[in-house]
């Protein structure tokens, strides 16, 4: 069975950066990715130098023609089905085995490695969202987050739709700097726990503010394809370019993740340290499943953190060997 210095889970942005620096340092790596990016929605990925405008498949389609340089980086589909340590392999310190199951054929894969990269990100459940035709939109004119999208839709007709008070008092200033048409939807609760003064702020700035849940968004028309409007549980109609909203991610692999023991925040992240290690020896984690910061340059820079910790680890053992 081959030895692998490192296995990535995960193989997008964060997990093929941290492939590119560990195939830049000669380490043999394997790194296995589903294929379901949590920006597999979004026609365009924005906020990354020289990416600005390109499609999240063109961004992952260059990296991959970019690794294949690197005779120690091994690239595979699969679904990951479990990770624990291996006692049975002594030549490192830390030895870890990971199976997987293969998409073309249901097969099942076992691997070993010394040090385990979980990048595999977040699922933003869009199926959950109780909105009809959510997932026609999401990532393009419903969106999370305006420094990746929102300068496309500056002084545009704006939606806030958080079923948090703490998410609107939070956001509000700052969508307010990309549009300041902005109206305001909030469910029953969170309508009556807006304070006073944040109620004030928003009358005084002319932002418009609606009692109830967003069931339905529509477009105009099929070959255009934007958002036109949100409809209310009471039918209220409202015209709309962009709606934000905060979906119920998860992280990928959460069960397998916990079962090794790696702790999770009060968000239900993997807590990392600076050097992305988690609280288990040999296991280190980067990108969307240890942030609130989700654009693509951040998490990038995560996986190169990630793998440099792991090299410096790794070729210190070889070092007093």
């Amino acid at each position: 069975m081959t030895q692998y210095d490192v296995i990535v889970i995960g193989g997008s942005a964060s997990g093929l950066q941290a492939c590119l620096t560990f195939g830049r340092a000669y380490f043999n790596v394997l790194c296995i990715d589903s294929g379901y990016p949590c920006n597999r929605y979004a026609k365009e990925s924005h906020n990354l130098l020289t990416h600005d405008g390109s499609s999240p498949g063109q961004i992952l389609a260059k990296a991959k023609e970019q690794l294949e340089k690197y005779p120690t980086i091994q690239l595979v589909e699969g679904t990951v089905t479990n990770v624990c340590k291996d006692v049975s392999v002594e030549a490192v310190k830390y030895s870890f085995r990971v199976e997987i199951d293969s998409p073309e054929d249901g097969s099942s894969s076992s691997f070993v490695a010394a040090r385990v990269l979980f990048a595999s990100g977040l699922n933003d459940n869009i199926g959950r969202i109780p909105i009809e035709n959510i997932d026609k939109f999401w990532g393009n004119s419903i969106i999370h987050c305006p420094f990746c999208h929102g300068a496309e839709f500056r002084k545009g007709k704006t939606g806030i739709y958080y079923t948090n008070a703490s998410h609107l008092r939070f956001m509000l200033p700052t969508l307010y700097n990309w549009s300041h048409d902005l109206t305001v939807i909030c469910p029953d609760d969170v309508y009556g726990s807006l304070e006073v003064d944040l109620l004030f702020a928003m009358q005084q700035k002319s932002i418009a503010l609606h009692k109830g849940s967003v069931v339905k968004v529509e477009t105009r028309s099929s070959e255009d394809g934007r958002l036109s409007r949100a409809i209310l549980d009471d039918g209220t109609a409202i015209e709309l370019d962009v709606l934000y909203l905060v979906p119920p991610s998860t992280i990928n692999n959460k069960e397998i993740i916990t079962k090794l023991g790696v702790e999770l925040d009060e968000l239900g992240l993997i807590k990392v340290s600076p050097q992305q290690k988690t609280n288990v020896e040999g296991v280190f984690a980067c990108g969307d499943n240890t942030t609130r910061m989700r654009g693509l340059a951040f998490v990038i820079g995560q996986g190169m953190v990630a793998a440099a910790s792991i090299c410096h680890e790794i070729l210190r053992e070889r070092w007093t060997a």
